[in-house]
């Protein structure tokens, strides 16, 4: 009997271990930036590692940009800790590696260097993006090259009387313009200025290519195309460097049309409204709901000072991305997704500005997280209160074996 007794316990401080490490999970990511960056650094060495080992091209078997999407994301996380410098050695390493696999036969390989710019604009403005962030911390006589990169870029734009490139021959889509566009806008800030006309010409030109409804740039360009989540989200926080009053419209159009909650917990629509298919750009959508969207909107939400919106989906992010961690790193979701965790981890990363008035509606500051953290305070209950309840009416530690 009393070993039974002891079986029985045993297995309840394991359920109990578990759903405390959840409750945890819950409340995991903090929301002063600075301890957003050491809360990151687990993630990078563990997607680092993975990435070390083929991730990226594995993911480039899932989808067209996977392996471009992979590296640059993650060596963007990586150079905003480069800001810390106890780890600018470590981050800039992993930075100059990421650019080196941007820039080789296999990251250049899906996409056509008879485009202008060449590999077209999607790559160019990718690779640009890691290459001005590294060298934010180069002296300025040592980039010849990157001045170089972006005047193709420039030269590209003012070629063409449209303001969407292609990122493979006959297809554009407005998000990777804009990040080109944010790579051309913050080499400007490095070299006084040298392209703030070419950024402020672009932006004249895509303005008049809005969305005649929302005032914000559509997807893709084909006809009848409209604003959606994930590229929303992701326009909305490279904009924040090239036009910061449009970028605040994008990020509006995004909270009015796109955040919402579903079982009261917090969640941002593919679609607004809900109705759509999933597609490779999306990834699953749920009952609607964009899981990459929602990543991606967390660091749009800290870039215009929406903490509380970023906090919350970061929050939810650690419950159902199931992280484990050791030795230092962690990683979600198994391993499958490590595109998934790379923007994941540059959102926990983004930098926190405020871009005039607060957002409305706000996300309430307690209700959502009642219900995140019900279920683990329910099952804590069921497995203690009606065992101690027993064994308090039966004494059955008393009971001889």
């Amino acid at each position: 009997m009393r070993a039974a007794v002891l079986l029985r316990i045993s297995a309840r401080i394991v359920v109990s271990a578990v759903t405390l490490l959840g409750l945890i999970r819950a409340h995991g990511t903090p929301t002063e930036r600075a301890d957003r960056l050491d809360h990151a650094l687990p993630t990078l060495r563990g997607l680092q590692a993975a990435i070390d080992g083929g991730a990226a091209t594995d993911m480039q078997a899932l989808f067209p940009e996977g392996f471009v999407f992979t590296h640059a994301v993650s060596a963007l996380a990586w150079l905003a800790l480069a800001e810390r410098e106890d780890l600018r050695s470590e981050s800039l390493g992993h930075a100059r590696g990421a650019l080196a696999a941007l820039e080789s036969d296999e990251g250049r390989e899906p996409f056509s260097a008879e485009m202008e710019p060449a590999y077209g604009v999607f790559h160019a403005g990718w690779t640009n993006l890691v290459r001005v962030g590294i060298a934010a911390w180069t002296p300025e006589p040592d980039r010849p090259e990157l001045r170089a990169h972006c005047d193709a870029i420039a030269t590209a734009f003012a070629r063409s009387d449209h303001p969407f490139q292609d990122s493979y021959p006959g297809m554009s889509w407005p998000a990777d313009n804009v990040a080109a566009m944010a790579s051309l806008a913050r080499c400007s800030q490095l070299h006084d200025g040298a392209w703030d006309a070419d950024v402020a010409a672009w932006v004249a030109l895509a303005r008049r290519h809005a969305d005649p409804e929302t005032g914000a740039l559509t997807h893709s360009t084909r006809t009848g195309d409209a604003p959606r989540g994930s590229s929303l989200a992701l326009m909305a926080r490279l904009l924040a460097d090239v036009d910061p009053a449009w970028a605040r419209h994008h990020y509006g159009v995004l909270r009015e049309r796109h955040v919402t909650t579903f079982g009261g917990l917090p969640a941002v629509l593919e679609y607004a409204g809900g109705v759509g298919a999933a597609d490779i750009d999306s990834g699953p959508l749920p009952f609607g709901i964009g899981l990459a969207a929602s990543a991606v909107t967390a660091g749009a939400a800290y870039t215009h000072g929406d903490d509380r919106l970023g906090t919350a989906l970061l929050d939810i992010g650690e419950v159902i991305g199931l992280p484990v961690s050791w030795r230092g790193r962690k990683r979600y979701a198994l391993g499958l997704a490590a595109v998934g965790e790379a923007f994941g981890v540059w959102s926990q990363v983004a930098p926190a500005r405020t871009m005039g008035p607060g957002w409305s509606p706000p996300i309430p500051s307690t209700s959502w997280r009642l219900l995140l953290d019900g279920p683990f305070v329910l099952i804590l209950l069921l497995t203690w209160l009606g065992p101690l309840a027993r064994w308090r009416r039966s004494d059955a530690w008393a009971t001889p074996p």
